[in-house]
């Protein structure tokens, strides 16, 4: 199961919902053998979901499910069921990907574009892959590499876990907060 979590709408045409598609009619066309979740909800929605149902290889089927919005609440469970979150982001506005850090949190490796702010979310080759932005074949071949391997996919979801837990729980978030506030206080 590939996941992709984020706003289907104009704010966020940076997500990169067309690349992945592309990238999930050639994984079709390579007889791969997947289901695709696209969580979120926005006004390219209905454009998105045409696209995927666009593909001659899928012979009238849709290469992705979409089921809408998802409460937070429901994100975990979500996440829980993919082998793998993909953030194919086509812009440097893409930071920090909150995303990838969630589906990590739940073990989940992540296939994430290298920008220089997404690609400090993973660790390549060990939480995930970095992919080249706006490369649907790329894209495709990272996605393969994770789906054809799931001893390895599990391995960077548990390694994808335990840097979540060093870097960015609420205690080392809490601590290192309070030394910003403590080194302000005695400026």
């Amino acid at each position: 199961v590939i996941l992709f979590v984020g706003g289907l709408d104009r704010a966020h045409y940076f997500k990169g919902v067309d690349v992945l598609i592309e990238a999930l009619r050639i994984l079709k066309e390579r007889g791969v053998e997947f289901q695709c979740r696209i969580v979120g909800d926005g006004d390219l929605r209905a454009k998105y979901e045409r696209q995927a149902k666009d593909s001659p290889s899928a012979e009238g089927l849709s290469l992705a499910e979409f089921p809408g919005l998802i409460s937070h609440d429901e994100l975990p469970e979500y996440y829980s069921r993919a082998s793998v979150v993909v953030v194919p982001s086509t812009s440097r506005v893409e930071c920090f990907s909150i995303v990838a850090a969630e589906a990590q949190a739940c073990g989940v490796p992540v296939v994430i574009s290298d920008f220089p702010g997404a690609r400090i979310t993973i660790e390549n080759k060990v939480t995930g892959l970095l992919v080249r932005p706006g490369d649907p074949q790329d894209l495709a071949r990272a996605l393969f590499e994770i789906i054809k391997n799931i001893s390895e996919a599990k391995k960077m979801g548990f390694e994808g876990r335990k840097r979540m837990e060093r870097l960015f729980s609420w205690n080392v978030v809490g601590d290192k907060l309070n030394q910003v506030y403590e080194s302000l206080r005695h400026s």
